[in-house]
């Protein structure tokens, strides 16, 4: 009589299921902070700033802190389509007004330090152009001034 060898599939397969329940075991907690972690690996948080803006071409603004109001507006207008920056659409266009709500709330109550930047070597004719915008504005190129919104000190 010639043996021949269990077939390897159903093996591995009773091993899987073997394994299933540990795996089920090992459940993330549903916290919000876990929720939101897609946007504080840009935006920052309290354990892990935000990337600096010289360490890439991108620049994602700090969040924390704000009122909870208008960083609901923003994500509002980020899934309406008033706001384009596809990756942000992408992340909420599928969420409610009360998730939104939510998203804004946390980040409303978080407190993550300013970063300390480094000195601008840019050249003088650039630093002067970027203070014009900043405290006037560019009317010719409909361009309000920075300090308009956010304030003298640009906060």
């Amino acid at each position: 009589m010639h043996l021949r060898p269990a077939p390897l599939l159903p093996l591995l397969l009773l091993a899987s299921l073997h394994a299933a329940p540990a795996r089920a075991r090992q459940a993330v907690p549903d916290t919000l902070e876990r929720r939101v972690a897609a946007c504080t690996s840009c935006h920052g948080s309290q354990s892990a700033p935000a990337p600096q803006p010289s360490s890439g071409p991108n620049y994602y603004p700090r969040i924390a802190g704000k009122p909870a109001g208008y960083l609901y507006n923003q994500l509002h207008n980020f899934r309406a389509g008033r706001r384009q920056y596809p990756l942000m659409t992408y992340m909420v266009e599928h969420m409610s007004d009360d998730y939104l709500r939510e998203i804004a709330t946390w980040f409303s109550t978080q407190h993550v330090p300013a970063p300390v930047l480094a000195r601008s070597s840019l050249p003088a004719g650039q630093l002067e152009r970027g203070h014009e915008l900043v405290t006037r504005g560019d009317a010719t190129l409909k361009v309000p001034a920075c300090i308009a919104c956010h304030g003298q000190r640009l906060t």
